[in-house]
């Protein structure tokens, strides 16, 4: 398993839980971006990206990106806060400061931008409901709404309100 990030802090925080685990042996970090994977033609048989298309204001470079690193056909699975039929956010969000920063796309528009991408959607889920109770929960749970960055994470166990692996 190969993990992708853009900081060398963030690939620090991934390598905690993997060294825990036992897996450190199993997994390797790099530092890169989104839009130009440290990774060949091909090269990876799979990927997930958890919430990170919401943090890439070129998503159709993003997805190009992806198709470009992965085999043909291989899947691809991501995990993203996807916007709604009523959009305005209440920013600050745990990834974005204000709406300059967060790029968020409808499930529609994400499906043609991974089609133009080379991908197929076969599956697409939104336990809407479940995710929303958690947001919220974990927002009556604080005093003060965390600024963005690390300091701000979801609560664990938490799911997506969309994904299209």
């Amino acid at each position: 398993m190969t993990g992708i990030d853009l900081t060398r802090d963030d690939i620090d925080v991934a390598r905690l839980p993997t060294e825990r685990t036992g897996l450190a042996g199993r997994c390797a970090f790099q530092a890169g971006g989104a839009l130009a994977l440290p990774a060949g033609d091909g090269s990876f048989d799979a990927a997930v990206t958890p919430h990170v298309a919401m943090t890439v204001e070129d998503r159709t470079g993003f997805y190009r990106e992806v198709a470009r690193a992965t085999r043909p056909g291989a899947p691809f699975g991501l995990f993203d806060v996807m916007e709604g039929p009523v959009g305005g956010l209440a920013y600050p969000m745990p990834w974005a400061g204000d709406v300059s920063t967060g790029f968020l796309r409808g499930a529609a528009d994400t499906r043609d931008l991974l089609a133009a991408a080379g991908f197929d959607p076969m599956a697409e889920t939104g336990p809407r409901e479940r995710a929303l109770g958690v947001f919220r929960a974990a927002s009556i749970s604080s005093s003060a709404p965390a600024p963005p960055g690390r300091s701000a994470t979801t609560p664990p166990r938490s799911r997506p309100t969309g994904s299209i692996p």
